[in-house]
Parts: structure tokens; C-alpha cells; sequence
């Protein structure tokens, strides 16, 4: 987690804290020390809503999350209705927050949206560490293909103007997220690539251009169908990559199908480990 605090804020990011319960409780530590860790991307409102609580994040943290490990957490605000509620979530001293349009979400982007994310990252000095999630996907075509590119391209110029990192999304758009790279994004700029479900040679085209690029992998690594992320998982060097989980997405085995969390992301830690050898 080092690395990461690095990547988006070195002299102000600190350690959080995480382990959940659906229903019954569901230990998801491992019951073997393991080191600290920062979860680098999750959605801590869409993971409220999927497990229906409403007591307030010291709440979740107390009599749900459990996991003294996970120092921080990074929660992504990625649909408008999610900028507000992350700007409050940033007052928690383990929460940092990123704020971006999710490429479902282009078609809704507007000028005043732009403005308002402007404005909260003014407001949140220290606590706001990038612009995204923003993206290519074309998985589900939410958005018009050409209407991502061109929303894409416009938060890239506002996060440069800004000189933050970057957060992405892509999502079966290699060739078009490449494209947008190369002629958008400056060399040196700071970007966490993140759920990384695309080939290899892209993550080595990433990884050989943009040299402050990260890989960050969630629990799709423990999928057994999952062999491009887990042959990039063997080749992404360790100062290059992120642990994430996406919550409450991509739960990792022997999780998957429930909803997931921060302290899960041991499991992802572990299967990185096996599949490094």
C-alpha cells in the first residue's frame, strides 16, 4: 500500500480498516497474520446500499468490518448521484476519495457535472487523491462508444489541468483505450488501471509507455476463467501493481456470487502470491 499512497498523494496518505458480514457473518480474514494493506479502489456507497446499511461508516467499521489490517480504504465516486455522498465520506480520516464519470455514465455528463467535480476537488484538499473512475467500456455499451471516447478525452484534459491521477476503466476497448492514451494522457502521468481484465499485450504496452502506470488486480484473479488476468498478475512487476476489490463486486473465491468488501482482499493477495510462485 505504500506504493499506492506514493501514486496519489506521498505526503499526505496515511493507513483503514474492514471485514463484512451478509446476513450471517462472513469471516473473510485469513486466519494467518498478514501484512497491512490499503484497499486501492472500492465504491463504499453502492456496497452500503448492497448490504443494506445505514449506520454510518464508524458503525460499519465497528460491528461490521473487522479486519485491523486494512488501514485505509480509497472509495470511487463514479455516477453523479455518488459526488456528494463521497465528498462526506472524505471527512473520515481512513477514507480517500476519487471523483470521475464512469463510462456508463458518459451520456449523462454535463458541463455542471464537470464543474461540480472541479469545485469538490477544491474543496477536498488531501482527501481527493484522483479523477475517475473515467473510461472505455464496451462490455455493456451503456453509453454510445463514440459519446465514452469524447467524455473520456474531456475528463483526461480537466484531470491534466489539475494535475492529478488518473482512475480507469476499460473494459473490452483495448485498442480504443490505447488510442486515447497515447495521444491524451502525458508520459509521466500517475494512473491506476484498474480491475485489469484485458490481455497481456496490452498490460505490457501500458506498462512499457507509461512508466507511472499501476496494475491493480481484484478477486477476477482467483477465477479459474480468468487466465489473461492471471498470466498479467505473474508478469506485472510488484512496484507496478495494486491490490482493489471493487467492492461490493468481483468477491474473490470462496466468495464469489456474495457481495464484497475490503477485507477480502487478502484472498486476492494470496492467489497473486501462488500465481508468482
Amino acid at each position: 500500500h505504500r506504493r499506492f499512497q506514493t501514486l496519489i498523494h506521498p505526503s499526505r496518505m496515511e493507513p483503514a480498516s474492514t471485514q463484512i458480514a451478509s446476513g450471517p457473518a462472513l469471516s473473510a480474514a485469513t486466519a494467518t497474520p498478514f501484512a497491512k494493506y490499503v484497499d486501492s479502489h472500492t465504491h463504499l456507497d453502492m456496497t452500503f446500499t448492497k448490504f443494506k446499511f445505514t449506520g454510518g461508516w464508524d458503525a460499519w467499521r465497528t460491528n461490521v468490518l473487522r479486519d485491523p489490517n486494512c488501514e485505509k480504504i480509497i472509495s470511487v465516486a463514479c455516477e453523479p448521484q455518488s459526488l456528494t455522498v463521497h465528498e462526506e465520506l472524505a471527512r473520515h480520516d481512513d477514507i480517500y476519495v476519487t471523483f470521475g464519470i464512469h463510462p456508463h455514465n458518459a451520456k449523462d455528463y454535463t458541463d455542471a457535472i464537470e464543474r461540480q467535480i472541479i469545485e469538490i476537488f477544491g474543496r477536498t484538499p488531501g482527501k481527493a487523491v484522483a479523477w475517475g473512475e473515467m473510461g472505455l467500456d464496451y462490455h455493456y455499451n451503456l453509453s454510445p462508444h463514440d459519446i465514452q471516447k469524447e467524455v473520456f478525452i474531456r475528463q483526461i484534459r480537466r484531470a491534466n489541468e489539475l494535475h492529478l491521477p488518473f482512475v480507469i476503466h476499460t473494459r473490452e476497448a483495448e485498442d480504443d483505450t490505447l488510442a486515447i492514451f497515447r495521444e491524451h494522457i502525458p508520459r509521466e502521468t500517475k494512473m491506476h488501471v484498474h480491475c485489469f481484465t484485458s490481455s497481456v499485450p496490452f498490460c505490457q504496452a501500458v506498462l512499457a509507455e507509461f512508466p507511472n502506470a499501476y496494475i491493480g488486480f481484484t478477486g477476477v484473479v482467483t477465477y479459474k476463467s480468468a487466465k489473461a488476468t492471471q498470466e498479467a498478475a505473474r508478469i506485472v512487476p510488484l512496484n507496478r501493481m495494486l491490490l482493489e476489490t471493487d467492492a461490493p463486486y468481483m468477491a474473490p473465491i470462496p466468495f464469489r456470487g456474495r457481495d464484497c468488501h475490503s477485507a477480502m482482499i487478502p484472498h486476492t493477495a494470496a492467489e497473486v502470491a501462488r500465481l508468482r510462485g
